[in-house]
């Protein structure tokens, strides 16, 4: 009777097991190829770096205006905005160079009182300068205006676009190199599945205190007078690429091998 007991047992544990996984059966040399035959999925990456000195930069400047009427203050910052456009068009800067941003208005109130005693008018203006001559131009109108208050800069390049299409064209050339370079050396073939291309960025890696350093050294002359010695005025910029693409890798007997 325990005999019978233990033999049920046996065949309830190992039913499941035979269930779930189907018999292979064959030479071993047969097996070896069947399991060859099994596609395995390989991951590359490939990814590129440009480096390129900025031709162009953004002067973002903060055009204030306050006044006991909001009125009188929008009218103010308006009339404001208009001369600093005009100056700057007589330097030689293209009107469709200078884009107006944020905007936003905020009431002050005295303690106790209900109605605002004044309201103060805010006017982002961003400005693009190309070369010293026209920053300074920039610079000549903030230290002019006390309404107007530099907000930073940013640097940029008039090809970006090309730039950006330069360093994904050479992302995807390392990337090919490295499937050639794993084919020949593993003697495998690895064919294209999908791939997946990730944003082509533009790096400034020049800090902030850099940029206010630049600026300051314009406004005072110092990065005309002494070029060896004033901050660089326009930095330098870096497009960056990545891709990633799957493969499916197959023995170079399975396909035909890159050479």
């Amino acid at each position: 009777m325990r005999k019978v007991f233990w033999y049920v047992l046996a065949l309830v544990l190992i039913a499941p097991q035979v269930q779930a996984e189907p018999e292979l059966t064959g030479r071993p040399s047969e097996l070896s190829r069947y399991l060859a035959d099994i596609p395995q999925n390989v991951t590359l990456a490939g990814s590129a770096e440009i480096k390129v000195q900025a031709d162009r930069a953004v002067v973002t400047l903060r055009v204030l205006s306050q006044d006991a009427s909001l009125s009188q203050a929008l009218k103010a910052n308006q009339d404001l905005r208009a001369t600093l456009r005009r100056a700057l068009t007589q330097a030689g800067i293209p009107d469709e160079r200078i884009i107006g941003s944020k905007f936003s208005s905020t009431p002050n109130y005295r303690l106790l009182d209900k109605k605002p005693s004044s309201y103060r008018v805010v006017h982002i203006l961003m400005v693009s300068v190309d070369g010293e001559r026209e920053f300074q131009e920039v610079a000549r109108l903030i230290d002019t205006h006390r309404e107007v208050e530099y907000e930073g800069l940013a640097f940029e390049h008039t090809r970006t676009e090309e730039l950006k299409q330069q360093a994904l064209a050479q992302a995807c050339a390392e990337l090919i190199r490295k499937q050639g370079l794993y084919e020949r050396t593993l003697r495998i073939t690895l064919t294209p599945k999908s791939f997946h291309e990730g944003d082509v960025i533009a790096l400034a890696p020049r800090g902030r205190q850099l940029k206010e350093a630049a600026y300051e050294g314009m406004v005072s002359g110092t990065a005309l007078s002494t070029p060896e010695e004033a901050p660089p005025s326009f930095g330098e910029l870096t497009y960056r690429a990545n891709i990633t693409a799957e493969f499916v890798l197959k023995p170079a007997g399975g396909g035909e091998s890159r050479n």
